[in-house]
């Protein structure tokens, strides 16, 4: 894999605010990733669904449609960081997972 990134999982705490809110807690994982910032318009099931990136993880990645990830590294070279939400579920490719990606406000 030709990047390096941060994966951000959102977490229960099992804890609660003092309006009964659940609190969420994040752990960080750094991981191998390549990531591709061809932007696309997919049809699937006769519904657009556009992405700004897809990234490909290595297969025994846990991570789900909740969290997000930061690149941190391209080619090897660092770089400011890139903070995306993933759209949907990852999905299992042939050699790795397969995620689409959207451009994240937060951080």
């Amino acid at each position: 894999m030709l990047d390096t990134c941060t994966l951000v999982q959102v977490i229960d705490t099992d804890n609660v605010d003092q309006y009964g809110n659940p609190i969420t807690g994040e752990i960080e994982t750094e991981s191998e990733c390549t990531l591709d910032l061809r932007a696309s318009k997919e049809w699937l099931n006769a519904e657009a669904r556009a992405f700004d990136a897809r990234i490909r993880l290595p297969i025994d990645t846990e991570i789900g449609n909740i969290d997000h990830l930061i690149i941190t590294e391209r080619y090897g070279v660092e770089v400011d960081p890139l903070r995306y939400e993933l759209i949907g579920d990852p999905r299992r490719g042939l050699a790795s997972l397969v995620a689409d990606l959207r451009s994240s406000a937060n951080g």
